[in-house]
């Protein structure tokens, strides 16, 4: 096997690298407040084509003083030509599996395609995952689903800023 060399699309990814202060809005359901919370997160490389983001946060899902942790991979398939990575976090059962992601034309946000279960638990639905380079310094995630209609509807927003 030949040693894969870095792509443009793998140093798109070095901009995450380092240590964020992180921000969540995650709608909690139909007809029930937004909840919010902070964490850090910690972005990492295995050489230069993987990154690894582990974050650690208060959630209002976690329980009592214990805090929710979760890990992001990240990486570019250069035989299927596009992004590809994972997400778990303590919180959920469910691996994330992150396929299709692309950039958009102006190099700014790459958007990760996955599936998961719904909400109620009974089904899985289409999600998607748009991380944002506004700067050096700041960035944002934002994941949406999509609805029985068709329409996507933003479940959570991210706000990153390096520490």
């Amino acid at each position: 096997m030949e040693p894969v060399k870095p792509q443009k699309e793998h140093l798109w990814l070095k901009q995450i690298l380092g240590k964020w202060k992180v921000t969540f809005e995650c709608a909690m359901g139909p007809d029930q407040p937004t909840a919010a919370f902070e964490g850090v997160e910690t972005v990492q490389s295995i050489g230069e084509i993987w990154f690894i983001a582990r974050g650690e946060n208060q959630t209002p899902c976690s329980d009592g003083d214990q805090a929710g942790n979760s890990m992001m991979t990240l990486g570019y398939d250069t035989a299927k030509g596009y992004y590809v990575g994972s997400f778990v976090c303590s919180m959920m059962n469910w691996m994330w599996q992150y396929h299709d992601g692309q950039l958009d034309d102006a190099g700014k946000i790459l958007t990760l395609k996955t599936t998961g279960p719904l909400c109620t638990g009974e089904g899985l639905a289409e999600y998607e995952d748009a991380m944002e380079i506004i700067d050096t310094d700041h960035r944002v995630l934002r994941s949406r689903m999509k609805m029985p209609d068709g329409s996507w509807q933003q479940i959570m927003q991210g706000k990153y800023q390096r520490i």
